[in-house]
């Protein structure tokens, strides 16, 4: 095989090779960014991107095409329309992309330029997208730039704080492909030239671009239609005449699996049975063939599903016959009127349910900002009692304390009840189980009730003295100084009868 001989130009911004022996493609180098924080806040980690690098292998090209404001043809941005789909009872968003591939990327690597590390990537841009192909040729003979943005779908990043400022560092993910963007959309990287990276205020890094040459492509499918739907040669036997024009291709596009398609039913041919215009629907994986047998009108169809297999073969898995419907073009006109109109009132609907939504998310931005205040205060009380825990423990040691020698003196104010009753000794209190009790306790009624009890117990046992019966009279003394007169004891003996008549 004869070796493939590469021109290289380069203008260190971007660089395209030509193959002279394949006129398929063009090889074209981007820069897709450096490891600093682009205007977005979003950066690679250099330590791990060496793991993923290779995502980006075999991940398409992507781009829009439009007239831009000075009326000349150039690529626009990711096309992302924000959509959002009810999925068990939860609202999810997601992003529609109005985009296609231009190319495929066939090699990456890190690379130091000017003392810079970069990513860069090595892409073929596939000749078939003219427009596409003239712009960036048009942006490199002129030394102009050719900003392009990342699509990366991140599985693990880090927040950091870089300068001051919240960054947002991918430390794992996969590129799902590399959109080619107007000249004048700013980059998010100042590095981002057609060696390079995401655009800013992009609204989401994660672009899957599907880009779309508009004159081309629809040229070219035009093309294909007309050649699926052109009248096939049969021949005896039922083998039919195939395109002797054999295309190599490398990566599918809309037309190869449409020409794939219409091969893979037409091998499904025979015993009577042909089909003629073949209409594929690539994004339903469907396709209607007319039927062509003896019974059959123009009207009878055959609808074929099918896959696309790893390898790039096409599979048919099942079909069906079914009728094909014409309606005039009025009721036509009619009925996509109708539709307009629904998608418009859904539009409205989806609009206002946005609206809704947003003012939904600024309630709960402003719910999380009072929850912050409110944690913070917290926080702030927290530390607060924290720093006062220590002197708190203090004055509640000291409290205690103070209560100890409280029920300490009582206790010793109960004992000294008994004691000083001089009912009890210190001993006895001591010794006594009913007594200890009842000072462990405090309980002085209990202390005067046993002082009580103990009195009671002694006065029981205190000895009388027993009475003496006598015969003997006891006269009392009777004073001598009555009416100043001296009293003389009576010869007879007898005093009251001598004092009664001394004093007649």
């Amino acid at each position: 095989m004869e070796d493939e001989k590469i021109i290289l130009y380069s203008n260190h911004k971007i660089e395209i090779s030509e193959v002279e022996n394949d006129n398929t493609y063009m090889n074209v180098k981007f820069i897709i960014c450096d490891f600093s924080v682009n205007k977005n806040g979003v950066g690679i980690n250099r330590d791990t991107v060496e793991s993923w690098l290779d995502t980006l292998i075999i991940k398409p090209l992507v781009g829009y095409i439009d007239v831009n404001k000075d009326n000349e043809l150039d690529f626009t941005s990711h096309q992302a329309k924000r959509t959002y789909e009810l999925k068990n009872g939860k609202l999810e968003q997601r992003l529609k992309f109005g985009t296609d591939a231009f190319g495929a990327f066939d090699g990456v690597q890190i690379e130091t330029i000017d003392g810079v590390e970069y990513i860069t990537a090595n892409c073929r841009v596939w000749r078939r997208f003219e427009s596409c192909c003239e712009i960036i040729q048009d942006r490199f003979d002129n030394n102009e730039p050719l900003n392009t943005s990342w699509e990366i779908s991140i599985s693990d990043s880090s927040n950091i704080i870089i300068d001051g400022k919240s960054a947002k560092i991918i430390n794992e993910g996969i590129f799902i492909g590399h959109a080619l963007l107007s000249k004048y959309t700013t980059p998010a990287f100042d590095c981002s030239k057609m060696l390079e990276v995401a655009e800013e205020d992009a609204d989401n890094e994660l672009a899957s671009a599907i880009l779309l040459d508009l004159n081309k492509i629809n040229e070219l499918s035009s093309q294909s239609d007309e050649n699926s739907v052109d009248d096939k040669n049969k021949i005896e036997g039922g083998n039919k005449m195939e395109n002797e024009n054999k295309v190599s291709i490398s990566a599918l596009t809309l037309n190869d699996i449409r020409s794939k398609v219409t091969s893979a039913i037409y091998a499904t041919e025979g015993n009577g049975v042909y089909y003629w215009g073949v209409i594929v629907y690539p994004y339903d994986y469907v396709a209607y063939a007319n039927l062509d047998n003896q019974n059959s009108t123009e009207a009878d169809y055959v609808k074929f599903t099918y896959t696309v297999n790893s390898d790039d073969t096409i599979s048919i898995t099942g079909q069906e016959n079914v009728k094909m419907i014409f309606v005039s073009k009025a009721t036509s006109d009619e009925v996509v009127a109708e539709l307009e109109n629904k998608i418009k009132l859904s539009e409205e609907t989806i609009t206002t349910k946005e609206t809704e939504i947003s003012s939904k998310v600024d309630e709960i931005v402003k719910l999380g900002d009072a929850i912050k205040t409110y944690e913070e205060t917290i926080a702030e009380k927290e530390k607060a009692i924290a720093e006062l825990q220590p002197f708190k423990e203090i004055a509640e040691a000291e409290a205690e304390k103070v209560k100890e020698a409280e029920i300490a003196e009582k206790k010793v104010g109960l004992s000294n009840i008994l004691v000083a009753s001089k009912y009890f000794t210190s001993e006895e209190v001591e010794s006594s189980e009913a007594i200890q009790e009842a000072i462990s306790s405090l309980d002085e009624s209990k202390i005067k009730e046993i002082l009580a009890d103990k009195v009671c117990e002694v006065a029981s046992k205190i000895p009388t003295e027993p009475i003496v019966e006598i015969s003997e009279v006891k006269v009392p003394e009777v004073s001598t100084d009555i009416k100043g007169q001296e009293y003389n004891y009576s010869p007879t003996g007898n005093k009251i009868s001598d004092w009664l008549k001394n004093n007649k």
